[in-house]
């Protein structure tokens, strides 16, 4: 990577212009209150002492030095030493100070990891990237839950089957493309593609029910004890639907429509696609989470709807129905009114606790928004500025480059592989399609803004997962924790390496647009 590009990478690692939405400030909210790390500068609400108007700061790193500084409000952000401080765990306390400088009480204290910067010096890539993201679809093949649906049988076996939804709906445009790329494979997987949206459109809610034409986000058939079920967040969701899921199936179907002619997969996402339309909520959003028996509303918490506005702006794209489009815009209004002025990104899993604000934060909507901002608003200068905001707050809170914290809620951090992206606060490990999809956005970033320093980090996460796929069998794990998740898979979310190959294929094409 050029010098320049390097020195500028360290510059804005140490940039406090460059803080994230800091709170306290602007009517801002302290969107930072359960991070675990921070590449860029940050600041915390210690709730100030009343009548006083100076604070010192201690902050002590890894290595065992402390460095201080004074401000007139607690809430100031770290710039005096953030330079100084080492790569690791870092402590900072908080006193407030009488007249004369002396200490009064301790006010706060907040131990977080100070995350490595980017620094361009990564291995290269193992092979080039249409041949990565090739070798995996042809994996893809291998693993009976998928081959099995060219026979029109749903394998139990594969435990995460029971996210039907989940996996179908991603198995279906993936086996439509494999066919494009591998002809003397085209009519099996032709065949997977058909059978995974009948079984999904078979095992929908039944007409006249609550839920008409919607996909299960949870299945189990009656025979197998799936070790899933008994997920502690699982467990209690096997009669509900979350409203984030039916539209992936909507999109799988208008993808075989768009290849078979098929009216049969148009009419499923048009039922879905309608009830999207009759439930929609006041605020443009929808109820996140549904019962199966009755659709009545479960929690207080609305559905992130930015999956639910791609579905119905291709809805439609396909059918010209106006009312789709206002719903889309609607959903959009949502996001920006909400989503993005609180800079609240929660994330939203079918496997994960519902959270509170701030509580388990993840980077898809904020991606999602960039997107939209290059493709819809690339000459709005404040718009431009938010999505750099948005890019610097995925990075800060989600990137590894190199040293990650030495333990998190979920793992043991000494085997992890980086550079990576993890998934979320909840499930805070690396994950090959979050890296994808921070790769997608600094591919987005550079799109917008033509700055080569974020072609450079979309290069070094591209180049990453080529490194994790086995080259025995084209397996790219979903989880990189272990060090033989390149063996066994991490785990493996069929979905997850399916979005991985599609984004290394993206890539690898704009690449080419470039030269």
């Amino acid at each position: 990577m050029d010098i320049q590009l390097k020195k500028r990478a360290l510059e804005e690692y140490n940039n406090p212009e460059l803080a994230i939405r800091r709170g306290g400030v602007n009517g801002n909210a302290f969107w930072n209150i359960q991070a675990q790390a921070f590449m860029y500068c940050p600041s915390f609400d210690f709730a100030p002492l009343a009548g006083c108007v100076r604070y010192l700061f201690e902050a002590k790193d890894e290595t065992g030095k402390t460095y201080t500084f004074e401000a007139d409000n607690s809430y100031a952000l770290l710039t005096p030493v953030w330079d100084k401080l080492a790569v690791g765990q870092v402590t900072v306390c908080v006193y407030a100070l009488d007249n004369d400088g002396n200490k009064l009480e301790l006010i706060g204290a907040r131990s977080f990891h100070k995350a490595a910067p980017f620094t361009g010096e990564y291995p290269d890539k193992a092979v080039d990237y249409r041949t990565c993201a090739k070798r995996a679809y042809d994996y893809l093949l291998t693993i009976p839950y998928v081959s099995d649906w060219a026979e029109g049988k749903y394998n139990t076996d594969y435990q995460l089957g029971m996210f039907v939804t989940k996996m179908n709906s991603a198995i279906i445009p993936a086996m439509l493309n494999y066919a494009k790329l591998s002809p003397e494979n085209a009519e099996k997987a032709m065949a997977i593609a058909k059978n995974a949206a009948d079984f999904m459109i078979k095992v929908s809610a039944p007409a006249g029910s609550p839920l008409e034409g919607l996909p299960p986000t949870y299945y189990f058939t009656d025979d197998v004890d799936n070790i899933h079920k008994h997920h502690s967040v699982v467990s209690q969701r096997l009669s509900t639907t979350m409203l984030i899921y039916p539209c992936s199936a909507g999109n799988a179907y208008l993808k075989l429509y768009e290849e078979t002619k098929d009216k049969k997969y148009l009419d499923a996402a048009i039922k879905i696609a309608e009830y999207y339309k009759a439930n929609v909520c006041e605020n443009g959003s929808w109820h996140q989470m549904l019962d199966v028996k009755t659709g009545k509303s479960l929690v207080p918490q609305y559905a992130e709807p930015s999956p639910i506005c791609g579905f119905l702006y291709w809805m439609y794209a396909v059918t010209k129905d106006e009312a789709y489009k206002t719903l889309a815009e609607n959903g959009m209004n949502y996001l920006k009114n909400n989503t993005l002025k609180e800079f609240h990104w929660e994330g939203q899993f079918e496997d994960a606790v519902l959270s509170s604000h701030y509580s388990n934060m993840t980077h898809f909507t904020a991606s999602f928004l960039i997107k939209d901002i290059v493709e819809h608003y690339a000459d709005d200068e404040k718009k431009v500025e938010s999505a750099k905001e948005m890019a610097r707050y995925i990075e800060d809170q989600f990137v590894v480059w190199d040293k990650p914290l030495k333990y998190n809620r979920s793992s043991d951090t000494k085997e992890w592989f980086y550079p990576s992206a993890v998934e979320q606060y909840a499930w805070y490990v690396p994950i090959d399609s979050s890296t994808a999809s921070v790769l997608a956005t600094f591919t987005n970033m550079h799109k917008l803004t033509k700055d080569e320093l974020y072609l450079e980090k979309a290069k070094a996460l591209a180049n990453s997962i080529t490194r994790m796929q086995n080259k025995e069998n084209g397996l790219i794990p979903t989880h990189w924790k272990t060090k033989d998740c390149i063996q066994t898979g991490g785990d493996l979310w069929i979905n997850c390496i399916i979005a991985t190959a599609n984004r290394l294929f993206a890539f690898a094409e704009y690449l080419d647009s470039l030269k």
